[in-house]
Parts: structure tokens; C-alpha cells; sequence
């Protein structure tokens, strides 16, 4: 009887690669649990939440906050607090698109333009079920929401494969200078 192992040792499949790809896969896992979460909110819940985030950050970038009437604080506070909604949404999904494109490049299979494309129709799928899910939490679904999430996560993918892009390119100048370093010994 010819058993075959589970896990070949190869050079094709590596075990630094199996673990980078568990641990980038409960990373995914985790931030969509996170993002989840936060669809599970009510509106009043989630803006209650943001509102204290917005004024702390208000508090670190207006220098005259604290000299403010608390009408004028109020009315500063309300004035950043869209836009930084916007930019936490852009995050969020801007992290979702990082690790997608980090586990499409660590499984190292495949076209490159699927490592930008499935990294990219995962984020939007997910954007879309986001707000969908809010249409059952008193929070209505949105197409610009979709829009923010969906530019985020195009922003985290690029971000990573240029990174990725400028790690390949400093490994195959090291491996350059190895092979005219070993052609200069003989």
C-alpha cells in the first residue's frame, strides 16, 4: 500500500511558506471579524465610538481645541468627524487588501495578474457583503461606502506588491553580486 505523505518536504512548498500563509490567513480572519464587528453596531453605538475617536484626535491636531467654548469644540469635533469615519473605512479595508495580496504572493502560484485581481474581487465581494450586513443593523447600506472600502483595498494591494516588487528586485541584486563575487574568486 503506497501511502503518501500530507506534506511533501519540497523545495516548490516550503514550511516557512505553510506558516506564512496560516498566519496571514488568521490575520485576514481577524480583520474581518473586525470589520464585522463594527457593521454590527447600531448607528448610535458606532457613531457614539467614532465620536469619542474623532474628538481625541481633534484634541491632538487643533492646537486652540482646549481653549475652545464647548459649543466651538462641538462644532469642531462634528466637522472632522465624517471625514474620519471615511479615512477609518479606508483602513480597514486598506489592512483587508495588504493581507490578501501578501497571502496571494506567499502561495507563489499562478499568474501575476491574479495575485492583483482575486486579492481585489475578494476586498469588493466583502465591501459589498459590509453593507449589506449594516442593512440589518439600523444602518443603512451605501454605494460610496462600497466605493471607500473597495479604494482602500486597491491601495493596500498596490502598497503591497510594491513592497513585494522591491524585495524581489534587492534579492536578485544580492544574488547578482553573489554570483560575480564567486566568479571573481576563481
Amino acid at each position: 500500500m503506497n501511502v503518501t505523505p500530507i506534506m511533501k518536504k519540497s523545495p516548490e512548498w516550503p514550511l516557512w511558506r505553510l506558516i506564512a500563509c496560516i498566519m496571514l490567513g488568521l490575520a485576514i480572519l481577524g480583520n474581518m471579524l473586525l470589520i464585522f464587528g463594527f457593521s454590527a453596531e447600531s448607528g448610535e453605538e458606532s457613531g457614539d465610538r467614532s465620536h469619542e475617536i474623532t474628538e481625541g484626535i481633534v484634541q491632538v491636531v487643533v492646537p486652540s481645541y482646549p481653549s475652545m467654548s464647548p459649543i466651538e469644540q462641538e462644532v469642531t469635533v462634528e466637522k472632522f468627524h465624517l471625514p474620519i469615519r471615511k479615512i477609518a473605512h479606508f483602513c480597514e479595508f486598506g489592512l483587508l487588501g495588504l493581507l490578501t495580496a501578501a497571502f496571494m504572493n506567499t502561495l507563489g502560484k499562478g499568474k501575476k495578474w491574479l495575485w492583483w485581481v482575486i486579492p481585489a474581487a475578494f476586498c469588493l465581494l466583502y465591501a459589498i457583503s459590509d453593507e449589506v450586513h449594516q442593512m440589518f443593523t439600523e444602518r443603512g447600506p451605501a454605494v460610496k461606502d462600497v466605493l471607500i472600502d473597495f479604494t482602500g483595498s486597491v491601495t493596500g494591494i498596490i502598497v503591497m506588491n510594491l513592497i513585494l516588487l522591491q524585495i524581489y528586485r534587492n534579492m536578485q541584486k544580492r544574488k547578482a553580486k553573489r554570483v560575480c563575487e564567486s566568479q571573481d574568486m576563481r
